[in-house]
């Protein structure tokens, strides 16, 4: 009883700790993460040690020593902001991390060494050397470990893995769509909103840029949603953004093409956007990165409406002054 209850506390928490990880990646080394235990009486000395460990995500100490450590582990680690703590010694740390996972059998090999992963990083809830797989365990296609053909283990896994491995990719899919679609609602709360902006600048081939009450929404909507460092960008805008854009060409606004959506054969020539005479493009860098906004020569507002913001150079992108009237 005891050992399977120390199995499903180890399962528990690492795959919490794994989830926890995904969000830390995201944010990349904007916080740094701080080790924490239960801070009782029942913490082992050895973890009681790692306590207020403070250090970047990317920092080598989190490879090995990232929380669970041991069976029955409590400890976590948590975001906090940069210079609120003083940072680690890394090394230091580490050798503090080798001592809370050492643990010699009667056999003089470490028993706890299995606990030196981070399951977020790896993906795996349990360890390479985890006493569920069996000696001589390397790399198979299920396990990341060895497949031995005489070993009736690794017959069943292989079995076993053909059928929930289907199950488990459906339901992984499934459950990350739901988790995307949430933190995109949970985002959208904060992108803002506002009545037609103007924008003047000589940099804008009409002379000013205008965002509309949507403007922001739709550049939110068409954008890569595991981009961090652009939606941050985002929900910090300003007109102060928009500034030092460069002009790099332009776009024709084509008909909708057969086998799209809203494409009439009746209508040949109908456009996706009625209301935009051309498209313009301008290229913005966001944390060394280069961007490129798609702005609509609007019709009825006669100056450019943001559109988009692309992580691509656009394919439909003509160089120089756009073409208009017959000569388009």
């Amino acid at each position: 009883q005891n050992w399977l209850y120390a199995e499903y506390n180890f399962a528990t928490a690492s795959t919490q700790m794994a989830a926890k990880w995904a969000d830390i990646e995201r944010d990349g080394d904007e916080y740094d993460l701080q080790y924490r235990t239960a801070l009782d009486g029942l913490v082992r000395p050895e973890h009681a040690a790692l306590e207020g460990i403070t250090l970047p995500p990317s920092d080598k100490f989190w490879n090995e020593y990232y929380p669970p450590n041991g069976w029955n582990c409590r400890c976590t680690a948590v975001q906090v902001l940069k210079d609120k703590y003083p940072t680690s010694d890394s090394d230091q740390a580490c050798a503090a991390g080798e001592r809370a996972t050492t643990q010699i059998g009667k056999n003089g090999e470490n028993k706890a060494a299995m606990f030196r992963f981070n399951p977020g990083k790896t993906e795996k809830i349990f360890p390479p050397k985890h006493p569920y797989f069996p000696k001589g365990c390397g790399k198979c296609e299920f396990t990341k470990l060895a497949y031995n053909p005489n070993s009736e283990k690794c017959r069943a896994c292989k079995v076993l893995g053909n059928i929930r491995g289907k199950e488990l990719e459906q339901a992984t899919r499934k459950a990350i769509n739901a988790k995307i679609k949430k933190r995109n609602e949970e985002l959208m709360k904060d992108v803002p909103t506002h009545g037609t902006l103007n924008i003047n600048g000589d940099e804008f081939l009409s002379g000013r840029m205008m965002l509309a009450h949507r403007s922001l929404i739709d550049v939110f909507e068409h954008c890569n949603p595991n981009n961090h460092d652009f939606r941050t960008w985002l929900i910090r805008f300003s007109e102060k953004s928009v500034k030092g854009w460069q002009y790099e060409g332009w776009a024709p606004n084509r008909p909708i093409q057969p086998g799209q959506k809203g494409y009439d054969p009746k209508k040949p020539n109908k456009k996706k956007h009625p209301e935009t005479e051309y498209f313009t493009y301008y290229s913005l860098t966001i944390k060394g990165k280069t961007y490129w906004a798609n702005v609509k020569m609007h019709k009825p507002f006669k100056g450019e409406v943001l559109y988009t913001i692309e992580e691509n150079k656009p394919k439909d992108l003509i160089e120089g002054l756009p073409k208009t009237g017959k000569d388009q």
